[in-house]
């Protein structure tokens, strides 16, 4: 199962025009060629859900095949999730209710054998500042379902901090390899972006060039991913 994820860092008519061509290109060459199963944006300044449900909705919305369901889950000012499932048999999809210091939920989907993986997989934009917060929300998702789960979207945790999490049977997978997922103000750069899975998933990362996601605008680079069900514990 294709799965895309990115923060937008509050994309939208008012920001520079690279950034919002960035951001509408990765939208398209997901969307379009159909390459995704499932598309999760987050960090979607509120007043622009409308503007993005309806512009997906009515582009690739199509009743020609593939088409995708276009969702939104509000989450304050601007922090609300654009989602896009595509439309088939195997794929489940709803939104979880309000976790502890969230203004939103988790954007939940459950494959049944859908593309090779067969269980549940989570997005969401978790607490800020890899607090005891950002852990109780991480732990909670994972708590969900027993085998067979993955994480993904803004973790706001560090990957090379995963062993802190405390999550028995579960592995961080870098999507980027290495070349970190987000660059603060400040111009460090660390990978708050990744997927946290149990040792019943594989994750095999699809490339992006690092030279047009060069975290400049958006902050974040896009994680681009296979996800599939392993026969047995991997890890």
């Amino acid at each position: 199962m294709i799965v895309a994820s990115w923060n937008i860092e509050k994309n939208g008519q008012g920001s520079a025009i690279e950034k919002q061509a960035l951001v509408s290109g990765f939208i398209d060459n997901m969307l379009k060629p159909a390459i995704v199963d499932v598309l999760f944006i987050c960090e979607v300044h509120g007043a622009r859900e409308d503007a993005y449900v309806n512009f997906l909705d009515k582009v690739y919305n199509q009743t020609d095949w593939p088409s995708y369901c276009v969702q939104c889950l509000h989450g304050g000012h601007s922090n609300s999730y654009v989602v896009a499932i595509r439309r088939k048999p195997g794929l489940d999809f709803g939104f979880q209710g309000d976790f502890l210091g969230l203004n939103r939920g988790l954007f939940s989907v459950h494959a049944h054998a859908f593309a090779h993986y067969n269980g549940y997989l989570h997005f969401g934009h978790f607490k800020s500042g890899q607090t005891g917060l950002t852990k109780y929300q991480l732990k909670t998702a994972a708590s969900m379902q027993d085998a067979t789960w993955a994480i993904t979207g803004d973790l706001n945790w560090e990957i090379g901090n995963h062993a802190n999490l405390d999550i028995q049977g579960s592995h961080p997978h870098d999507v980027w390899q290495g070349q970190g997922t987000h660059k603060a103000n400040s111009g460090l750069v660390n990978t708050l972006d990744w997927v946290l899975a149990s040792n019943l998933v594989r994750i095999e990362p699809i490339p992006l060039d690092p030279r047009v996601y060069d975290m400049d605008a958006p902050d974040h680079r896009p994680l681009l991913f296979n996800i599939t069900s392993a026969d047995q514990i991997i890890f």
